[in-house]
């Protein structure tokens, strides 16, 4: 037996007792399970998502070997030499509802489990008690919520997970108030932000609110939204509660945390700078989807801001303060568009000044938007960004016209609220009051009422 054949043995097990990952040293293998089609185009594209995931992998690992499962659960070939499992799965027909004891014998043995989105709300139970001894977590229903929010995510733990993500906010279905093991023992915040009291405009209900998260979302706590779990003698897992909108993914940071996180189940040195991939175009977010992309899909989600709308409803001249109140029908819109027309009698750009602009929803309650931004604002040249304070909910916002402004409608909102009031920055003529009106859209208005800058498709923050 030579001297390196005998060596080799010893200085493995040197490694496993230092607890280094082996597979940095061989080939490292992650087999990516998606699930069967559900929802609609652009919405739970299981196996669109994690063909994204594997190919940006690859860009930072040429040798990294990546299985897509095409047809169901992979077999034992397959697995043998796996470093982790990736799944993303609607939960209700989890993939490995039927496999636990296998998926759970691979846990024992060091494999690496990230679980995406619906995938972490497995049926209570047996299997809900699995998922949360592979990565630490799972949702559970009446105490777990689902809304959909843009988490302003600004600092980020000391943690290979986490290496290379800056500041961002992404508009998503993030679930919060997951089931975590007592103590949070090995579990470790990679994405957590603090929710807005628009996530609380539900009645409460099984996912939409209860009244641990009502005192929680009210003391402003950080919510966990995506973490790491060293498990207890060997092997880690993910969990990562978006990625319900498949063009999520265009998100550079968005993006980073899920790479980061699939390599470090693997066993993979994530770099310091994070893992690096190329923005996915556009085209290849429309590719490998389930469904046929719909006719007017970029404005139904909120990506075009010029579109073919008409008012919903439009205010009567304003030539002094109102309550500006806007009933929200009780089909879901998702989308709420502002335009102001001044009248002709207002020479020059005039300012419209907006205060404690709210929603109020299901029980009664109001969201104040003083702690979200909007989706979008485009100002008199084209400027995609916020006015200045726009998080002083007691100052008015003084926005100089023509303008639009674009907010997601929360689940279970009702009513859009705010005082509104008109000035000018042109004495108007003699005998005229500056005056102008309000349209409001629920889709994105035509041209004739805002001509919006040839931006295309909108990005997330």
């Amino acid at each position: 037996m030579s001297i390196l054949a005998g060596a080799l043995p010893r200085f493995l097990a040197a490694l496993l007792w230092l607890g280094l990952p082996l597979s940095s040293l061989a080939s490292t293998k992650i087999v990516f399970i998606p699930g069967t089609p559900s929802h609609a185009y652009g919405m739970h594209e299981h196996r669109a998502g994690l063909l994204l995931l594997a190919r940006s992998l690859k860009q930072q690992w040429p040798q990294l070997e990546t299985v897509v499962v095409e047809n169901g659960w992979p077999g034992s070939d397959v697995l043998a030499d796996a470093n982790a499992l990736a799944i993303d799965c609607d939960g209700s027909a989890h993939v490995a509802l039927n496999l636990l004891d296998q998926v759970s014998a691979l846990s024992s043995r060091g494999v690496g489990i990230a679980l995406i989105h619906f995938a972490l709300e497995p049926p209570p139970g047996r299997a809900a008690d699995a998922v949360r001894e592979w990565i630490g977590a799972v949702y559970e229903r009446g105490q777990s919520v689902n809304p959909d929010w843009a988490p302003q995510f600004r600092t980020f733990p000391d943690h290979p997970a986490a290496n290379g993500l800056e500041p961002f906010s992404v508009y998503d279905e993030w679930y919060f108030n997951m089931r975590f093991w007592p103590g949070r023992e090995g579990i470790t915040s990679i994405l957590e932000a603090s929710a807005p009291l628009s996530v609380l405009l539900r009645e409460d209900g099984p996912s939409s609110g209860n009244p641990v998260v009502r005192e929680s979302v009210r003391r402003g706590d950080l919510q966990t939204l995506a973490w790491t779990y060293e498990r207890p003698g060997r092997g880690r897992g993910f969990g990562f509660t978006g990625a319900h909108s498949h063009h999520n993914y265009r998100n550079d940071n968005f993006r980073k945390a899920l790479l980061n996180g699939l390599a470090w189940v693997a066993g993979l040195e994530v770099p310091p700078a994070g893992v690096e991939s190329t923005k996915p175009t556009w085209e290849e977010i429309f590719a490998n989807q389930d469904y046929e992309k719909p006719a007017n899909w970029e404005e139904e989600n909120g990506l075009r801001i010029q579109g073919s709308g008409e008012p919903a409803f439009s205010t009567g001249p304003i030539t002094q303060a109102f309550d500006l109140e806007v009933a929200i029908p009780p089909k879901r819109y998702r989308h709420i568009y502002f335009v102001f027309e001044p009248d002709s009698s207002s020479p020059g750009n005039g300012r419209i000044f907006w205060r404690n602009p709210r929603f109020r929803g299901e029980p009664g309650n109001e969201a104040p938007l003083s702690q979200e931004t909007p989706a979008h604002f485009v100002g008199p040249r084209g400027a995609l960004v916020p006015p200045a304070d726009w998080t002083d909910q007691d100052k008015p916002m003084e926005i100089t016209t023509p303008f639009l402004l674009h907010y997601y409608v929360p689940r279970g909102a009702t009513h859009f609220l705010a005082q509104v009031w008109l000035d000018s920055e042109k004495p108007p003529s003699k005998g005229t009051k500056p005056s102008g009106r309000i349209h409001i859209f629920f889709a994105p208005p035509a041209s004739r009422y805002f001509q919006a800058p040839a931006t295309g498709l909108l990005e997330s923050r």
